[in-house]
């Protein structure tokens, strides 16, 4: 995942804090951004990018916070092959642009990582829906290293939410064109990819635009003491309950964080 931000180190302090664990990359990347920081999590990643990102990018996701500068930019799926999964991807109907190769330095050392990326969009010149990635070299980015007790630091994201003004189209384009699996959710519909899915929620007819809501779904092995690891900070949290059990609830620049006991999930 990919939030744009007005204050990148700023940011990336504050989800530090949220996570419990350090930053496992912060430089810069090319041609796509000027600079980021990246924490990789189990089986994901949350990547901060400046709003210079946006300048050049339209992107579906921009849509969700409408009015706000800061939240989710967008969704990345890795792919074994770009190729093939770019051919499959045009003939459901969606334009794929061509693949750019993404350099990322790390901001102190020579170390450097590149991959494939290609955006897909709903239409030629459209907005960017998500974009698909191929890894071509090592190294491996880090996990990001834990800073408090285990049971209190983030371990992952499980879920994307979104809500969407046009149901019909977006279901058609998560199932039927980019292929994921689809299930009933509560009001809405899941998409099972793979370790994590994304939730498609229908916008209620007497909601304006303005409200449109996206947010991520964590995991954390003990909630209370992550709550109360965030209150001895001043960060304050609501107690929410969903699908998946009690949780919490924050937001943080603009994205809403929902965080989950681990155990509670099934993948």
């Amino acid at each position: 995942m990919t939030l744009v931000v007005d204050d990148l180190q700023s940011s990336a302090a504050k989800l530090e804090l949220l996570l419990g664990r350090g930053r496992s990359w912060d430089g810069r990347r090319a041609p796509l951004a000027p600079e980021n920081v990246a924490f990789r999590l189990e089986f994901s990643y949350l990547e901060l990018v400046t709003s210079a990102a946006i300048q050049s990018q339209e992107a579906d996701w921009t849509d969700f916070f409408t009015g706000q500068k800061e939240g989710i930019l967008s969704v990345a799926f890795r792919t074994r092959s770009l190729a093939e999964t770019t051919l499959r991807v045009r003939a459901s109907g969606l334009t794929v642009d061509e693949a750019v190769m993404v350099t990322q330095a790390e901001r102190d050392t020579s170390v450097e990582r590149t991959w494939l990326c290609a955006q897909v969009r709903r239409t030629p010149g459209g907005a960017v829906t998500c974009s698909m990635i191929e890894n071509r070299s090592p190294p491996v980015m880090r996990v990001a290293p834990e800073m408090v007790g285990g049971p209190a630091a983030i371990d992952d994201i499980v879920a994307v939410s979104l809500e969407t003004e046009r149901p019909f189209e977006d279901r058609r384009i998560w199932r039927d064109q980019l292929g994921f699996k689809e299930t009933p959710h509560g009001s809405g519909w899941k998409y099972d990819a793979g370790n994590a899915h994304i939730t498609l929620m229908p916008l209620h007819r007497n909601q304006r635009s303005s409200m449109l809501w996206s947010g991520l779904t964590l995991t954390v092995r003990d909630p209370q003491r992550l709550r109360d690891r965030l209150a001895r900070r001043g960060v304050e949290t609501l107690r929410s309950t969903s699908r998946d059990g009690q949780g919490l609830r924050l937001s943080l620049r603009g994205t809403e964080f929902r965080v989950v006991r681990a155990a509670s999930v099934k993948r």
